[in-house]
């Protein structure tokens, strides 16, 4: 493909940072950008995907490299497995913005017709929505296990939303620029944007679940004796 000069986008596994001709003769023969199924940080969520392969520690790392090379990452996540709680979402933003990923596409956990997980989740009872319209990973069809259904709806609305604020497009473009090349962030650009056109289509707002869980005082005594040491 080298002598073609093409310029193309695929997807595969991460673990093409860990092989440097492959990952230098792909960006040789045009790639620009790859989709790589991140799916969670949590190490016990990737055993349950069987994706042990995906070690968080070093997503960083090696999107960093694969940038290095003149290549952007669109992740694919997924929110909604059974060790996520509430605090999932901020925890994915926070790495979201500091990984180097040029875009998102996040799926809420849906257990599709004819797969091992419709039966176990159908076992167990968890199922709470069987109109196929839902099945398209946007809309809650399960029972979480460490947060409401409503809860999880919510959060993955407001992740995607506040992933693709438009200030954060802008700085992730700009960093792009420099950090990838000029055609990888058009990409990155075209990506987000057409992102953020769906997510208003859509009306999506959502909230941060988590941040209901948070303690409210009513006065700074409050507030004092909730951080003291010992019981005042």
């Amino acid at each position: 493909m080298i002598p073609l000069k093409k310029r193309w986008i695929s997807q595969c596994s991460i673990e093409i940072a860990d092989d440097d001709e492959l990952l230098s003769l792909s960006a040789k023969a045009g790639c620009i950008g790859l989709f790589i199924g991140i799916e969670s940080v949590n190490t016990n969520n990737l055993e349950e995907v069987d994706k042990a392969f995906n070690i968080p520690s070093t997503y960083v790392q090696k999107i960093k490299k694969i940038n290095k090379a003149g290549i952007g990452v669109q992740a694919g996540m997924i929110v909604g497995l059974d060790c996520d709680d509430t605090g999932v979402f901020k925890r994915n933003l926070d790495f979201l913005q500091k990984s180097g990923i040029g875009a998102l596409q996040l799926a809420i956990l849906t257990p599709q017709p004819g797969t091992p997980l419709r039966d176990q989740f159908e076992k167990q009872g968890r199922i709470i929505d069987s109109n196929w319209d839902h099945y398209d990973y946007r809309h809650t069809v399960i029972k979480p296990k460490l947060m409401t259904a409503q809860e999880l709806q919510d959060g993955a609305d407001w992740l995607y939303v506040q992933y693709y604020r438009i200030d954060r497009i802008l700085f992730r473009t700009l960093k792009a620029v420099f950090r990838i090349g000029f055609f990888p962030a058009v990409l990155t650009w075209r990506l987000n944007m057409t992102y953020r056109y769906d997510l208003k289509c859509q009306g999506l707002k959502g909230r941060n679940p988590a941040a209901d869980k948070k303690p409210k005082y009513s006065n700074a005594y409050s507030w004092l004796k909730s951080m003291w040491p010992v019981k005042i």
